[in-house]
């Protein structure tokens, strides 16, 4: 598992809440960040701040693949 929580692309606020794609495969972290992007709509209403955390963790985890650094 990549350690996202320290990239730059991640909010301070956001460390705090821990990492969402946390499987040893791209595969298994982009159906995770699927179905958690799914969850961001609420009562009808659109959670961008929840949005704003997976979209943050997702690239920083596709610059880590990118870079030869992921899994």
């Amino acid at each position: 598992m990549i350690d996202l929580l320290n990239e730059p692309e991640i909010f301070p606020y956001d460390k705090v809440k821990g990492q969402i794609l946390t499987e040893d495969s791209y595969v298994e972290n982009a159906h995770v960040a699927i179905g958690f992007a799914s969850r961001c709509w609420k009562d009808s209403v659109f959670d961008t701040e929840e949005a704003l955390r997976i979209a943050n963790e997702l690239c920083a985890y596709i610059r880590l693949l990118k870079e030869g650094r992921g899994e």
